[in-house]
């Protein structure tokens, strides 16, 4: 153990404990000494995210985070290093750019304060029906035909054992092909050792195609200029019985809109679930005052087509659907089955139609009127409403209404009509698509919803009137898209946000391309190689300047660093970074916020103000010659975020990652299951027995021993919104010494970073935190705890630790990050020993680079060749609402 100076006013003891929070999180370890397997020299790469959300792109590409350790390699050496001050403001900012940290502090409070809920005034809403005469449940149909309270005394029937079912769903689940599995079942006393009931494949499909299921897929064919054209799909109101009436969402069931206050006065609103949005409280009052005692089912449709083979270009053209009525915790995770494929659409490109104009009209056609023809039932649905049962047996009359369409940009536009290049929402002029308009609701009036019904109207007055009236509304002339007849619906409304697409691979996207352009890319990939480590942070050992086919999950670990690469960076013809942080910090403001699983009225104000802090700084890329317009539709999609938050929900109830996650399940091991010919009636049936025998993994608890010295400490950030679900932001401190791999290859030391509570800290704020690095985690012998402690033992596990300086009272102007550096008295560092209790979190920091990044430098070094640090609050969306 290495000599340990104290400081006085930091050092604790057992007697003198600091107030902790209210439950200890979750202490997992291992210790020095065990051989060292390959992963664990593995970069480890997180974000915040749901695991069971990764993404995947469309083409097939699947995020690969793990580099070799090698911090070596030829690089440019840095331009020769100026002595340059820190770069003071220049003048052009006034201090009302510098946001108050109390105000901040005290708008992120009121997030998690006990809302005050108002219920939709007519008590009729949502209410069950009375009628005795209604056909039985969900449930008890469900139970009826696959008895689960037993068939002749056999609780695995239509199986005859519990072995003769696990074999069964291991053999759809994880066992080889068909053929070779009847093979194996031929095998002589295979059968007969195991008991079981089939004796080839053909028989085992037969016992699964009895068991009851979601609704079965059907073909029917669609006429567009002429030709038929294959939809398979379910019946769309029956998918929606499915998911309304399954047991496992039974007490999860919202049925009735409110509205959520965080004040007793009302004044300040809360934004979460869809039920608390504006939307179906509106369409609630339009319902009810056609037929009271609705029970709104807000249907929700993606639809993304995906490649499903790895060469070649086959592809798949998946609708999904789930329904507002749940929870979007459950919505969000595929393992709940909160979506169902509603169906395939055809994905032929029409390659003979040579004329580009027609191709493009015809495959427009093509998807509405397939849609159309998924989707129709909903209009008499919707307006009439259906008795539908929930999983407790409960009736209700349900009125399925289109709510929200999830997909990318293409599919926006095709989905409203409206041209490549244009706004899928409001009729901005193309080159105004980069103005900022600080009067949101004043400037951004969506497209006349009847204005566009008259012109689809004059479809019957002949192709020449009928195509100058869409025209003059704003639309291409399609016949009868699929919305068109659907009650209570304006598609231009119901197209939502997308933050893996418009943010992560849109604006993002451009803003790391431009930053590259702004300052070298070898100073920027100098800067990527040496940030100190940390579990949520991948080092880009490679630098980010010579990545390709870059996904949304390596643009989300970019962001994390972003405004760390642009601290100090040195601009062409001496032009000041100032603006160019107060941009890059806007803009990651504005992403941090825009996932935030709840939003109030500030909240939403706080985004606005992000997004013009962006714009009002975005010329320097202008002045820097990277840019000349900033007309790009996803940059100006985000003025609709603040809009659509309010009507919907906050953003994570329509993630296209979570579509983008179900591909894999629905579309591309559909696909691999097959033989490659006429492969949509073989997908579908085998996606029929796979749900039929598939049961969500349960949690796997490893155990552990508790040794001396620890390398690792892993525990969960709780949910600071009390909103449950995966809030919870996994987390980790690596300590480990310098070592050499199972290849004989040196692996550096690591030493992470974290957030110490000094007795007063809160869940909010820096305020009563302070900056350390961990350098030993163990815990005492029990034969030292005896002698030393004889009256009192001491906390359990103990971290030795080095302190960084206290947070000044204000941040640096621009940036807004707090400084810091290392507490240095005689040439050594002040350390001290606290309990493992008192680490809040781990945290990252940007190392402040100069003008030019010090070659020297290096990722595992840079936390004792640095100076000094900023406090990085882009590790995760935890982070980013608990520091600021």
């Amino acid at each position: 153990m290495p000599a340990v100076q104290e400081d006085e006013a930091l050092a604790n003891n057992s007697d003198n404990r600091p107030a902790m929070r209210d439950s200890p999180q979750a202490f997992i370890g291992d210790f020095f000494g065990e051989d060292y397997e390959p992963h664990d020299f593995e970069d480890h790469s997180g974000d915040n995210l749901d695991p069971e959300v990764a993404e995947e792109d469309s083409d097939g590409k699947t995020d690969v985070d793990i580099e070799e350790v090698d911090e070596g390699g030829w690089e440019p050496a840095s331009a020769p290093t100026e002595s340059f001050a820190d770069e003071a403001d220049d003048g052009m900012y006034s201090d009302d750019l510098i946001e108050d940290r109390e105000e901040i502090e005290k708008v992120t409070e009121g997030l998690r304060k006990t809302a005050t809920i108002v219920h939709f005034p007519s008590h009729a809403a949502g209410q069950p029906l009375d009628s005795a005469d209604l056909e039985d449940s969900e449930y008890h149909k469900y139970t009826a035909q696959l008895g689960l309270h037993g068939r002749d005394g056999n609780d695995w029937a239509p199986f005859v054992s519990k072995l003769d079912w696990e074999v069964a769903r291991w053999a759809k689940l994880r066992g080889p092909g068909s053929t070779a599995f009847t093979e194996l079942l031929k095998i002589e006393g295979v059968r007969e050792a195991l008991g079981l009931s089939f004796k080839t494949t053909e028989e085992l499909n037969k016992k699964i195609d009895s068991l009851p299921s979601r609704p079965r897929f059907k073909r029917e064919e669609v006429l567009v200029g002429g030709e038929a054209f294959e939809v398979y799909h379910c019946d769309v109101i029956e998918c929606i019985r499915a998911l309304y009436g399954d047991t496992e969402f039974a007490k999860h069931l919202v049925f009735a809109p409110e509205r959520h206050y965080i004040d007793e006065d009302k004044t300040i609103r809360m934004y979460s679930d869809m039920h608390t949005g504006k939307w179906w409280w509106s369409t609630q009052k339009a319902v009810e005052g056609n037929k009271a005692g609705a029970t709104i089912v807000p249907i929700i449709i993606s639809s993304d087509k995906t490649q499903v083979t790895l060469f070649g270009n086959k592809s798949a053209y998946p609708v999904y659907m789930t329904i507002g009525n749940l929870p979007k915790e459950i919505r969000r995770k595929p393992s709940k089955g909160g979506h169902v494929l509603l169906g395939y659409l055809p994905t032929t490109r029409l390659d003979h139609v040579t004329n580009k104009s027609a191709r493009r009209r015809m495959l427009a056609n093509l998807f509405h009127s397939s849609m159309r023809r998924i989707l129709h039932p909903l209009k008499k649905a919707g307006q009439e409403g259906v008795p539908m049962a929930s999983g407790d047996g409960v009736y209700r009359r349900c009125h399925p209404i289109f709510a929200t369409f999830v997909g990318d940009y293409p599919e926006q536009v095709l989905a409203t009509g409206v041209k490549t290049g244009q706004c899928p929402k409001c009729p901005t002029p193309h080159d105004d698509l980069g103005e900022y308009f600080d009067d949101c609701n004043g400037n951004l009036q969506l497209r006349d919803m009847n204005a566009v019904l008259d012109a689809l109207g004059t479809l019957s007055d002949g192709a020449e009137t009928f195509v100058r009236a869409c025209k003059i509304a704003g639309i291409k002339p399609i016949q009868r898209p699929f919305w068109e007849d659907l009650p209570y619906v304006n598609v231009f409304q119901s197209i939502t946000p997308d933050i893996l697409h418009q943010l992560y691979q849109g604006v993002m996207k451009h803003v790391i391309s431009w930053v590259l352009t702004a300052g070298s890319p070898a100073e920027v990939d100098a800067r990527c190689r040496r940030f100190p480590p940390n579990h949520s942070i991948r080092i880009f050992t490679k630098g980010i300047s010579s990545l390709t086919r870059v996904t949304g999950h390596e643009h989300a670990q970019m962001c994390q660093q972003l405004l760390g690469l642009v601290m100090d960076l040195r601009l062409p013809n001496r032009i000041s970074a100032a603006r160019l942080v107060r941009a890059i910090r806007g803009i990651l403001d504005f992403l941090y916020l825009s996932q935030y699983p709840v939003h109030t009225t500030e909240t939403l104000a706080r985004m606005r103000d992000a997004l013009r802090r962006f714009h009002d700084n975005k010329d320097v890329f202008v002045e820097l010659g990277i840019r000349e317009h900033f007309n790009i539709p996803k940059l100006h999609t985000l003025l609709h975020y603040i809009l659509s938050i309010p009507l919907f929900g906050t953003t994570d109830n329509y993630n296209t990652e979570y579509t983008e996650r179900l591909h894999i399940d629905l579309a591309k091991d559909a696909y691999r299951a097959t033989n490659h010919k006429d492969e949509y009636p073989q997908m579908t049936a085998w996606l029929e027995r796979r749900e039929k025998v598939e049961n969500a993994a349960g949690d796997v608890f490893l155990p552990f021993q508790t040794l001396p010295v620890f390398h690792k400490v892993k525990f969960l950030n709780e949910d600071l919104l009390r909103m449950g679900g995966p809030v919870e932001t996994p987390d980790a401190i690596h300590v480990r010494p310098a070592k050499s791999d199972f290849r004989g290859r040196p692996v550096p030391a690591r030493f992470d970073t974290v957030l110490v509570n000094l007795g007063s800290g809160t869940e909010y704020g820096l305020s009563g935190y302070r900056v350390a690095q961990v350098r030993v985690v163990f815990t005492l012998p029990p034969r030292v705890v005896s002698i030393l402690f004889p009256h009192r033992p001491p906390p359990k596990h103990l971290a030795y630790i080095k302190w960084f300086t206290p947070f000044a009272s204000s941040p640096e102007p621009n940036s807004g990050l707090y400084k810091v550096s290392r507490v240095v008295r005689n040439g050594d560092c002040v350390a001290s020993i606290i309990p493992i209790l008192q680490i809040g979190r781990s945290v990252h920091l940007y190392p402040k680079w100069g003008p030019a990044v010090p070659r020297e430098w290096t990722s595992s070094t840079v936390l004792d060749s640095a100076p000094s640090f900023y406090v990085n609050p882009f590790l995760d969306r935890h982070s980013y609402m608990t520091q600021f």
